[in-house]
């Protein structure tokens, strides 16, 4: 019963930032196609950044790991600036190449060198994020006309975003949500205790790989959207296991909305804190994520 108060309430937060973001309208047209639109988009970013970050320490049962720490998110960042510079039109789709691009290469470093451990994956991904962000730094400085561009992705953008990409966008998470929950015994099963998977007939090693590229696809989606946002996966996914660690379903519904709840409260507080100056909510969210990640390394460190 407090498990379900916990998520009521969890769900009204979530509504108060909902609203918060878009009222008060000064007209009809500016609430549906500006502060109604960046409302959604925020809303499910969150959702997806969430999601994904807790499948991911899941299926890699680490705490620490996070679509934007593992490199997923760089690359597909990487890709939606190669997208832009060749004038590709589906940039939204490009975004989700790169990022299964650098899981595959985190996945096939570690295997490479026998590190295809979960926390193997988890330091090749890391070592892969560095690189990419080598690679995203000279592409910057040899294309200043980016630069821009860059700076406005780079931080999280919730703004220029069609109703057609949002909606696709939205039907994308909830798809993906949906086919994760009703293999939530697979995937309960992986995260905690893989021998015992397999004696229930569960192939591990599929599964992980399945749950892996869904995570990373997903990120990836979200980055091309709306640019990289940092940590608000990691965070939401974490505060959810201290709520429900033992029902993976709720950890995965509460990972979800937790996260869309981050990022509506962090970019109305970027929003309206130094108006009229907008603070891109990014910066948001990795101020607040930053102690949050140094925290947890401390608890790891203490076990």
């Amino acid at each position: 019963m407090n498990k379900i108060k916990i998520l009521l309430l969890i769900l009204f937060c979530c509504l108060s930032f909902f609203f918060a973001v878009i009222f008060p309208p000064a007209s009809l047209d500016i609430l549906l196609n500006l502060r109604l639109s960046r409302a959604f988009q925020g809303f499910f970013t969150g959702f997806s950044l969430s999601l994904s970050a807790a499948v991911l320490q899941g299926v890699l049962k680490n705490p620490l790991a996070d679509p934007f720490i593992i490199g997923v998110s760089g690359g597909a960042m990487l890709f939606l600036l190669i997208a832009k510079f060749l004038n590709i039109s589906d940039i939204y789709f490009f975004p989700a190449l790169g990022g299964l691009a650098a899981s595959y290469f985190s996945y096939a470093l570690a295997k490479r060198f026998s590190w295809a451990s979960n926390s193997g994956i988890l330091l090749a991904g890391i070592a892969v994020n560095a690189f990419i962000t080598a690679l995203i730094t000279m592409f910057v400085i040899f294309r200043k006309d980016d630069l821009i561009y860059f700076f406005h992705f780079s931080f999280g953008n919730l703004s220029g975003v069609n109703h057609k990409e949002i909606f696709l966008f939205s039907v994308l998470a909830i798809v993906v949500f949906l086919f994760v929950f009703l293999r939530r015994k697979n995937f309960s099963a992986i995260s905690f205790d893989e021998e015992k998977a397999s004696t229930m007939g569960i192939s591990s090693g599929k599964e992980k790989l399945l749950f892996f590229a869904l995570a990373s696809a997903l990120a990836s989606f979200s980055v091309g959207l709306s640019g990289l946002i940092g940590f608000a996966g990691l965070v939401a996914a974490n505060a959810a296991r201290m709520l429900f660690p033992f029902s993976t379903g709720l950890y995965l519904f509460s990972s979800s909305i937790l996260g869309a709840m981050l990022i509506l409260f962090a970019d109305w507080i970027g929003r309206f804190s130094a108006s009229p100056i907008e603070i891109p909510v990014g910066a948001i969210t990795s101020f607040l994520g930053a102690p949050f990640f140094i925290w947890l390394l401390y608890k790891e460190n203490k076990k």
